[in-house]
This record gives structure tokens, C-alpha cells and sequence, in this order.
């Protein structure tokens, strides 16, 4: 039968069955591959019948894609960065993007029979290019929104031309504008591109079908001589130019592979090198930066406009001053975006991701400019219209928070990293029971044994003690066992690696690979925190207590700083330019600390602030068996504490000039503008 239907009907040798000179010539390569006779099983033919029983004349095609990735691995997926996009992500993009303009074209042409036809040829000009496109997702919904844009286009020209009801005789292919050949597709999967090229045929084919309610007559496609343009290849290897006309009217979309730099393999990473060719810190970047880039490169001078879904890191740390650094030099400027939120999937196993979702083009359209942003990942998205975005996707100029090895004033105290282990919890990993044991045997090791935090030690409120050696003499290593047990493990574990810096280290076994010693008090503050606290849990130790490089430390903290460190402008800071773990807030001395505009301060401003930075040391104090965790969380944090927060934060924004009232936008752009003041100086 596929043989039958691959070959025209004059062609086809044998018996003229009657019943066979029914089916179509079809065409279109679908049919074009041989396949080898399969040996069924009895549940595989089940399966096989009942799919043939099943209605497939209504199902949404985009389910290809979830279902194909299925039937992968995880491990296949994700060597390939391969995550399926909704159809609600996708509207997601393609509508700020330019689904929306025509709507809003479409509207103000109604009642005007001429504009209406002329709006009918717009959108048979617009070409659209998913150059990662997997099985078709994002070709697949553009095309049917474009194709229910013309159909409710054709009806509304049938109502003011008082045709409607009327059944057309003839056939009506010519009268589509919307084409197959509008989409253009690259592919790196073969398996992939053989989905999308079925699906967008199946799409098609439901949009005639539609049409076919309304003008009586469907659009006959047989033999397939329309068809999408799907490239199976590396994508970040072919000049899209050749495959796709680059014009006013050209969009770009899609959902490029969510791999960050760690996680590419050596053609990936020899890929992103060709991409930036030396460009400082591209190393660093998203292997999705490459299709940025490689797109802001040739739209640039046109009206094409480009939409990518991506993880939200591209937004977040060190990314961003390389990224669009290079994407500004182009021209192009960010028209919408939508921060970051939980990826949803129609798939089995959904990637546990945080995206952003991105529009920019090289030539400003209008002064309308889109921002989404989700009280909670999986929340609901809120618009606010602005002037500009910038690439934290916060309203604001063009300005990015490049990486400082200081802070931006002298007068600020350093922030630092805390002690690294990398001992193999030999030396780093005593609990209360250890320390039982060692007072019941009076053990010397005790004088070696001080208070260690980490970030959920700090939290938590949860009891962990170390071996701090680093003032130990050969003779104090010697006279425990317990001592000489765990360094001796720590040698052999080092001594094994075959990392060249592991085994210098294992020349110094009792100490941790990298010792900051404190020298006084010091305010340690975790480097991830959840994002569902209104502040990042902080607290002062005393310099005996070893922080792990899971805390950054402030040394020699004056209690101003404790207030600007615990206001919620501090909290905006980090949340917009410090990177995420997931959806966690990142903390980092070199991106977030060191470029935070902290202002000069007059006497009688310095004493406010200490004065509220006690009074929220004090709201703690008044719960002393509560963990940080516990005090802040949104669900039970005490009322004393929430009020001195607020005076806190209202003292802050004072110092800033601004007002009670919070606006996040303002702020930012109060910040951004602040820290460039201070860089230029």
C-alpha cells in the first residue's frame, strides 16, 4: 500500500483494482524510505490495531514530540538539550513576537474588505525559521495560528462581500496565502525532522479540513507538492541564510538546546568556539548563546524579528555581560521577555528547568515594550509595559553587571569565600556522637575540634564540628589516634586521584584544600538560598566557628552593611543580576556584592541604619530555639520581625531616595543607574 502511494496512478503496474485507484497519489517523501517486514508479537499487533482504530483526524500534532520523547532515555535527551515545548510556551513567544500585531492589524482592518485582502497576502510573506526545531513544535502552532488568522480573514471578506454560506465549486489551493513553504526547520535528529515533516503534513491537513466547514469545498493538497523545509544538520554549521530568506517579514523561533558549558560535549564545545572565536568568557555561556548570537548577526540592518525559549541562566551572573555585550555591538535591542518560570512538557519525565522566554530584532518597532514576570515559578505571568529592557530582563538601559574582583566603593568590606574541604568528610564531617566519644576518652584531638557551618548547618540550625589542624604541630597530629586515622585517610584518598592539584594536596593532609582563617567576627551568608524567602538568611559568627565555601563571609562587618545586606532593595539586587541554581537565588561576591551601588552615608544616616540592623538581631533574639529557616519563612516568620524588616527596609530605600512605596521597576532602574555612577567614577 505505501508503495501504491508513493507512485503516480499512471504509473502503477499490476491489477487496476478499483478499490486501489481510489487512493491518492501522495507523495511528499513520506513514503519514499523502504522499511524492513517486522516480526509482531501478539501485544505489538494489538498495539498496532488499536492505533489503526484510533481517531487520529482531531489529535493535536504537537503530541509527536512529547511522545517521541518518551520512548528516549534521559541520557539521550539530555546529551542533545532536547526539551518539548507546549503550545502554551510557544504562544508564549510567538505572540509578543508578532501574532499579536496581526490580531491587532486584523481588528482595525474589519470592516474594510480591500485591507482585509491585503492583510490576507501579508501573512503569505512571512517566513518562518526554527533552526532547532525538533519534531515541528514551534513550526506546527505558528502555522495554524497563521492559517486561523486567514481563515477568520476569508470569512470576514465573505460576510462584507455577502458570499457567506455560499459552497465554492471550485478548487480553492490558489486562495490560501499561508503556505508549507513558509516554514523552514534545522534538525540535528534524523528521527526528529522525519516527526516534524509527518506532523506539519498532518497540520495542514486539519486547518483544510476547517476551511472545508466553511467554504464547502477543502484545499487538495494530492499529490504533496506543498511542503515545510526541514534541514537535517548542525545548525551552528549552515548558513541559514541559504535555507531561509532573511527579510523584513522572516521570525525567527524556537527552543534551542538547554546545555550549560559544563555539560557539552567536544563537538558541542568546538561548535561554540567557532560561534565566538576567543570572545572573553564565551567558555562560560549557555550552548543556547550560540543560536543568539548567531541570529542578532543576521537579522541585523532588517525588520526580522527573533523569539527563543531558554534557561534562565542566559539572564542571570557572569552570563549576561558577555552575551549581550556581543548582541548589542549588532544593533539589536530585547522587545519582550518573560522571566523566569517552571518548563512544563506534555512529555513523561519533564525537565526539572527554569526558562526565560526573549524577543529582540535589530530595528526598534515601537515604544511598547513587554515585560512577564511570576510571583512563583509555576505561577501566573503579569505584564507591565516599558521603555527598555535590559539583559536581566528588568525595565532598564543597556547597562551589564560585569564581573569585580572588588567591591565598587573602598569603603565597602570585602566579601570573601569560606574554607573549601575537599577532604572526603574526613576532616570536615564530625557530629555530636563523634564528639561524645572524644570527651568520654578525653582525647586530645578535642583541643583540634571547632564549630563548622555550611549553608544548611547556618539555616538550619544543625550541629557540625571539624578538625581545624591548621596550627597543629607534628607532635599535636601525633598524639591522637583519632587524629592520625582520619589524615591518614585523607592521604590515601588524595594520593589516589588523578588530579594533579588533588595529589599536591595530599602532601598536607590534615589541612583543608583552601584555609581562610577569620580574623574576628563575621557575618557568613549562604551562597544559594530559596527563592520563597523575602530575605537571604544572614547571621554574625565568632571568628572560632569555620565557615565551608558554602557560605561567602564578610570579615569585620560594621552593622550599616548588616542593613543593606538585609533590606529588601538588596534582595531585588540579587534576585535580578545574581545567577539561580533552578530557581534558587545565587549569591556572588564577584557579580552581585561587588557591584551593588552602596551609597556614601551622613552620620545621622550611618546610626539609622545600625539602629535598625540591631532591632532586627533583637526580633531574632526573641525566639533563640528558632532556626533562620524557621524565622524566615513567609509562613511563620514572627511579627516582631517582619516589623523591624520593614523599618529596615524603609531606612534603606531612604538612603536611596526613594519613596515608601515599592516599585520594583523604579528601584531597579535606581540601582542600575546608581551603580553606573559609581563605575564611571
Amino acid at each position: 500500500l505505501f508503495t501504491l502511494l508513493d507512485t503516480p496512478k499512471d504509473q502503477r503496474r499490476g491489477p487496476q483494482d478499483p478499490f486501489l485507484a481510489d487512493f491518492p497519489y501522495v507523495n511528499g517523501g513520506i513514503f519514499s524510505e523502504r522499511l524492513d517486514t517486522i516480526s509482531f508479537n501478539n501485544p505489538m499487533r494489538q498495539a498496532l490495531i488499536n492505533a489503526c482504530n484510533y481517531d487520529w483526524s482531531t489529535i493535536n500534532p504537537t503530541i509527536f514530540g512529547a511522545l517521541f520523547q518518551d520512548i528516549k532515555s534521559k541520557a539521550e535527551r539530555g546529551a542533545n538539550g532536547e526539551h518539548y515545548t507546549t503550545e502554551e510556551n510557544i504562544d508564549k513567544t510567538i505572540g509578543p513576537l508578532f501574532i499579536d500585531e496581526l490580531h491587532e492589524k486584523l481588528e482595525k482592518a474589519w470592516d474594510n474588505s480591500s485591507k482585509l485582502k491585503e492583510l490576507q497576502r501579508e501573512l503569505g510573506t512571512y517566513q518562518i525559521l526554527d533552526p532547532a526545531c525538533g519534531c515541528g513544535n514551534f513550526l506546527i502552532t505558528t502555522y495554524k495560528r497563521l492559517r486561523q488568522l486567514e481563515l477568520e480573514i476569508i470569512v470576514r471578506i465573505k460576510q462584507l462581500d455577502g458570499t457567506a454560506g455560499q459552497t465554492s465549486l471550485f478548487d480553492v489551493t490558489d486562495d490560501i496565502h499561508v503556505k508549507l513553504e513558509q516554514l523552514h526547520g534545522i534538525e540535528y535528529v534524523e528521527w526528529s525532522s522525519q516527526i516534524a515533516k509527518v506532523a506539519i503534513y498532518l497540520t495542514d491537513h486539519q486547518e483544510n479540513m476547517k476551511l472545508e466547514e466553511v467554504l464547502g469545498v477543502a484545499a487538495n493538497r494530492f499529490p504533496l507538492s506543498h511542503s515545510a523545509n526541514i534541514t537535517l544538520g548542525n545548525a551552528l554549521q549552515i548558513d541559514w541564510s541559504e535555507l531561509c530568506p532573511i527579510t523584513d517579514t522572516t521570525i525567527i523561533v524556537g527552543n534551542p538546546p538547554f546545555l550549560g558549558s559544563n555539560w557539552q560535549s567536544d563537538e558541542q564545545r568546538s561548535d561554540s568556539e567557532a560561534i565566538w572565536q576567543g570572545t572573553k568568557g564565551s567558555a562560560s555561556l549557555d550552548y543556547v548563546a550560540n543560536w543568539y548570537i548567531k541570529a542578532a548577526r543576521l537579522v541585523e540592518g532588517t525588520l526580522a524579528r527573533v523569539g527563543f525559549v531558554s534557561t534562565n541562566s542566559i539572564s542571570q551572573g557572569e552570563q549576561p555581560a558577555v552575551l549581550w555585550k556581543a548582541m548589542f555591538s549588532t544593533g539589536c535591542k530585547i522587545d519582550f521577555a518573560h522571566r523566569s518560570f517552571a518548563w512544563t512538557s506534555d512529555a513523561a519525565g519533564k525537565a526539572g528547568v527554569h526558562c526565560v522566554i526573549i524577543g529582540f530584532s535589530s530595528t526598534k518597532r515601537s515604544s511598547k515594550r513587554a515585560i512577564w514576570s511570576y510571583e512563583t515559578p509555576q505561577g501566573i505571568p503579569n505584564k507591565i509595559n516599558v521603555d527598555s529592557i535590559n539583559p536581566y530582563l528588568s525595565p532598564g538601559n543597556s547597562l551589564v553587571v560585569a564581573s569585580r574582583p572588588k567591591p565598587l566603593s573602598n569603603a565597602t568590606p570585602p566579601m570573601k569565600y569560606g574554607n573549601m574541604p575537599n577532604e572526603f568528610g574526613y576532616l570536615a564531617n564530625i557530629y555530636e556522637e563523634d564528639l561524645e566519644k572524644l570527651i568520654d576518652n578525653n582525647d586530645p584531638a578535642l583541643r583540634f575540634i571547632r564549630p563548622l557551618i555550611g549553608a544548611s548547618e547556618m539555616i538550619n540550625n544543625k550541629k557540625r564540628f571539624c578538625l581545624w589542624l591548621v596550627d597543629a604541630t607534628p607532635a599535636d597530629l601525633r598524639s591522637s589516634e583519632f587524629i592520625m586515622e582520619r589524615v591518614a585517610m585523607v592521604k590515601k584518598l588524595r594520593s589516589e586521584s588523578k588530579r594533579k592539584a588533588t595529589l599536591e594536596l595530599s602532601k598536607t593532609p590534615h589541612l583543608f584544600q583552601e584555609v581562610r582563617e577569620q580574623t574576628g567576627d563575621y557575618l557568613a551568608v549562604p551562597i544559594v538560598s530559596s527563592e520563597n524567602r523575602d530575605y537571604v538568611p544572614m547571621k554574625i559568627f565568632p571568628k572560632e566557628v569555620v565557615p565551608t565555601n558554602a557560605l561567602l563571609t564578610i570579615p569585620n562587618l560594621s552593622l550599616e552593611f548588616f542593613a543593606f545586606l538585609n533590606s529588601s532593595l538588596f534582595n531585588l539586587w540579587l534576585r535580578t543580576v545574581g545567577g539561580r541554581l533552578e530557581s534558587r537565588l545565587r549569591m556572588s561576591a564577584e557579580i552581585v556584592y561587588n557591584n551593588f551601588p552602596f551609597p556614601e552615608l551622613t552620620d545621622k544616616q550611618t546610626q539609622l541604619l545600625r539602629e535598625s540592623a540591631e532591632l532586627i538581631n533583637q526580633a531574632r533574639n526573641v525566639y533563640p530555639d528558632s532556626s533562620l529557616a524557621d524565622l524566615y519563612n513567609r509562613a511563620t516568620m514572627p511579627k516582631e520581625l517582619i516589623k523591624s524588616h520593614a523599618e529596615n527596609d524603609k531606612r534603606v530605600r531612604s538612603v536611596f531616595g526613594l519613596s515608601g512605596t515599592i516599585d520594583e521597576a523604579s528601584d531597579l532602574a535606581i540601582l542600575f543607574e546608581k551603580s553606573t555612577e559609581i563605575t564611571d567614577i
